[in-house]
């Protein structure tokens, strides 16, 4: 039945497709923010943008490292 209507609703196929890729979960996301949060700190708040980028894949790199 599906099939049946795949060329009629061939875009809105392709929505439900794309929607269902999106993930749901944005921990990851969060946790980036919480890092950067916790790096440029009121004292390091003068920290350039390139400085504050390298803390932060210093830091990630580190702990991938330690597991």
């Amino acid at each position: 039945m599906l099939v049946q209507y795949a060329d009629e609703y061939a875009l809105v196929l392709r929505l439900v497709v794309i929607s269902l890729l999106i993930p749901a979960d944005t921990s990851e996301c969060e946790r980036i923010f919480s890092l950067m949060n916790d790096l440029k700190t009121a004292e390091r708040s003068s920290m350039g943008q390139q400085n504050l980028k390298n803390l932060m894949l210093w830091h990630i790199m580190g702990y991938k490292t330690d597991a």
